[in-house]
């Protein structure tokens, strides 16, 4: 995230930039550089358009980091209350907690 921070920054301060340029270019040719406008920006916007992409499934496929420990744990309590109900002893405060 502190990287995709940067770069929103840093496009955003190119993109003026390269405005100001632009009008002063135009200012001294007196011809406005089409392609060039347009290609720079779809530059820019593919660049950001692509780091939201990467944003959101970082966010989306984010999972907690003892995800694997309590996972383990659940399957563990799991097994025990299946153990408990096979040998059909049922004090355990799974069963009692209702």
């Amino acid at each position: 995230m502190k990287y995709s921070k940067f770069i929103v920054a840093l496009v955003i301060i190119l993109n003026a930039l390269f405005a100001a340029a632009v009008l002063y270019a135009f200012l001294k040719i007196g011809a406005e550089p089409t392609t060039l406008i347009i290609s720079w920006f779809a530059f820019t916007t593919g660049e950001l358009w692509i780091l939201g992409t990467l944003s959101k499934q970082k966010i989306k496929n984010k999972q907690p980091d003892n995800c694997d420990e309590k996972l383990i744990e659940v399957v563990e309590n799991l097994n025990a209350i299946i153990d408990e109900r096979r040998k059909g002893d049922f004090s355990s405060s799974y069963y009692n907690s209702e």
